[in-house]
């Protein structure tokens, strides 16, 4: 069991990209895995989903598919935002 992973965005520069983010500095992110920033993507520990390796992995390869493919994907897993 982990507990108390927390997101290291501090100094990213996301709030020139326009990358929204909840109150404890995760990437909010649609079913698609998409920011705020159209051309911005994430997965991860670093999004507000819940933080399971095999999560993180189906997200990583949806963001991965529709960023570098241009596909339409989405994911089934809930993603907050």
């Amino acid at each position: 069991m982990a507990t108390g992973r927390s997101p290291r965005t501090a100094g990213l520069g996301q709030e020139r990209v326009t990358v929204r983010m909840d109150g404890l500095g995760h990437v909010l992110t649609d079913t698609r895995m998409m920011t705020s920033n159209p051309l911005t993507w994430a997965a991860g520990d670093v999004t507000a989903n819940p933080q399971f390796t095999h999560l993180a992995g189906v997200h990583a390869s949806v963001a991965a598919s529709n960023a570098v493919l241009g596909l339409h994907a989405r994911s089934a897993a809930p993603c907050p935002g």
